[in-house]
């Protein structure tokens, strides 16, 4: 019973930082066309312990590793499973976490 009433307390906090996590601002380091490394800031939607859906301005392709980088410099790698073109020089990108990260999201709360 005591478990039980643990999950209840828990579950409220972790969707409140997932959602407080939407539209958040992340970093993201990876590599584009001819290996050329990148640096740029990207808005992190539908925002989960695994992983999110992101905005951002570079070209990237499915399978690449790429990492993120929250404003309290916490660090993970992540891979993407889908991207599509939003326009000429937006994509939006699809990365799940190689394990469930909630604690990720807690800082942007």
């Amino acid at each position: 019973m005591t478990a039980q009433n643990e999950l209840k307390d828990t579950a409220p906090a972790k969707r409140g930082a997932e959602s407080s996590a939407m539209g958040a601002t992340v970093c993201v380091y990876g590599y584009g066309e001819y290996q050329t490394p990148f640096y740029k800031e990207a808005k992190a939607l539908k925002a989960s312990s695994n992983g999110c859906l992101l905005i951002l301005g570079a070209a990237v392709n499915r399978g690449q590793k790429l990492l993120l980088m929250g404003e309290r410099a916490n660090a993970t790698e992540v891979e993407i499973v889908n991207t599509r073109s939003l326009s000429g020089q937006l994509f939006e990108v699809e990365v799940v976490f190689p394990v469930p990260r909630p604690d990720f999201w807690h800082l942007f709360a």
